[in-house]
């Protein structure tokens, strides 16, 4: 199931995301790849709202 990135279409501006695909006169969407996992256990992919770009980030316990 893809994910997708919802913005503004009069700025361009990050608005949400999620699975539902998003085509308004406001607001539109577009697909986000998800990269890979990395092999340490302890870190994973987030999607980071304000850079709007994929980050690593600590988790707590295990998968």
């Amino acid at each position: 199931m893809p994910i997708y990135y919802v913005y503004e279409r009069a700025t361009g501006r990050f608005a949400g995301s999620g699975t539902p695909r998003i085509e308004t006169e406001t607001h539109a969407s577009t697909t986000v790849p998800i990269p890979g996992r990395s092999p340490e256990v302890e870190r994973d992919w987030h999607f980071d709202e304000e850079t709007q770009t994929w980050v690593w980030r600590e988790v707590s316990g295990q998968q």
